[in-house]
């Protein structure tokens, strides 16, 4: 009987497969990043798994971003995982937060000063134009975790349309609870928006625990 995968292997073979080329991923320094990270934060709660939050950092290490947005940040934990690069502490790369929760950003801000990321900023409110974004200025990676209270995740169709029908839209977009069970609704308008977009150029949903996530990639990538 052959051995089951690590968690790890299973993470590090869904990165491959998303960069088209194989990826490993320096799971010692995700240990130590982890480690740093569970000192230094406060979390109130998460839905943001071991499986998740290994996903987040080896997709954030393998694709390098320069810039990420964050639209639904909460307390910053599972945003946090895609800036696992040392660069990120020396103010080579930025991260922009949005939220609708006043409470969650002062501990995204309290926990992102903690933790010592050179350049970010959280904006009480919701979706793109809450941050700023006129969509001259795309990050390279979106992270999308809207959870409101009426419409749950509708709301994720028209960001990611909005996103990749910018002239430079962003390289990838990331998707959180699109294969969990309560929002799979909300999940087949998401592919059927990506499936009339010509800029969304590949897409996976990956049930990689009870929430799943889908990645988008698009053109630019």
């Amino acid at each position: 009987m052959s051995a089951q995968p690590s968690l790890e292997g299973v993470v590090d073979d869904v990165v491959s497969s998303i960069l088209g080329e194989d990826h490993a991923t320096d799971w010692d320094a995700f240990e130590q990043f982890s480690e740093l990270v569970h000192r230094l934060f406060v979390v109130p709660s998460t839905t943001i798994t071991p499986a998740m939050r290994r996903f987040f950092y080896a997709l954030g290490v393998a694709l390098s971003p320069t810039s990420v947005l964050a639209v639904g940040s909460y307390v910053g934990y599972a945003t946090i995982w895609f800036c696992g690069d040392p660069s990120w502490m020396d103010g080579a790369r930025s991260l922009r937060c949005v939220d609708p929760d006043p409470v969650a950003n002062r501990i995204a801000r309290r926990n992102f000063e903690a933790i010592g990321l050179a350049s970010w900023s959280v904006v009480d409110g919701t979706g793109l134009a809450s941050t700023g974004d006129d969509g001259t200025d795309t990050p390279d990676l979106v992270y999308v975790d809207l959870d409101d209270p009426v419409d749950r995740k509708a709301g994720y169709a028209p960001i990611c349309d909005a996103l990749l029908t910018r002239p430079e839209p962003p390289a990838t977009i990331v998707a959180h609870d699109m294969t969990a069970q309560p929002f799979l609704v909300d999940a087949d308008i998401l592919r059927s928006t990506l499936d009339a977009s010509p800029a969304a150029h590949r897409s996976w949903f990956l049930p990689l625990d009870d929430s799943g996530v889908a990645v988008i990639r698009s053109g630019a990538s």
